[in-house]
């Protein structure tokens, strides 16, 4: 596992309650299914789980997601929002740019790819 995903490292970068439950793998199938069986064990709202690496992630519909050691982010925030299920496919969307853009500020010197699960 890279450096950058040492879990004291992590939770010194993490501010608020998200990520105070971190979970950190080296590899894993997907990890949207730990989270979501975290979640089914009772984890708290904003348990993070990260990986380096997955074996079986899924983007939209369904589609394998390719996800190589050491190259991209690789994690499932559990959450229970209060709304209609039909509007989780937009806050996913809205969730990936934010993500995408505050990396993207945090790291000027480092080019972040764009990618589409449309593609």
């Amino acid at each position: 596992m890279i450096d950058d995903l040492d879990p004291a490292l992590l939770r010194k970068r993490l501010q608020g309650t998200w990520g105070a439950s971190l979970e950190v793998l080296a590899s894993t199938e997907s990890t949207m299914d730990d989270a979501s069986a975290a979640a089914r064990e009772g984890a708290p709202e904003g348990h993070v789980v990260v990986a380096d690496q997955q074996s079986a992630g899924r983007g939209a519909h369904g589609r394998q997601w390719v996800s190589p050691a050491g190259t991209d982010l690789y994690f499932s925030i559990v959450t229970r929002p209060a709304v209609d299920p039909r509007s989780t496919p937009l806050i996913t969307l809205a969730t990936g740019l934010g993500v995408r853009d505050a990396v993207a500020e945090l790291l000027p010197d480092v080019t972040i790819a764009q990618h589409s699960s449309l593609d």
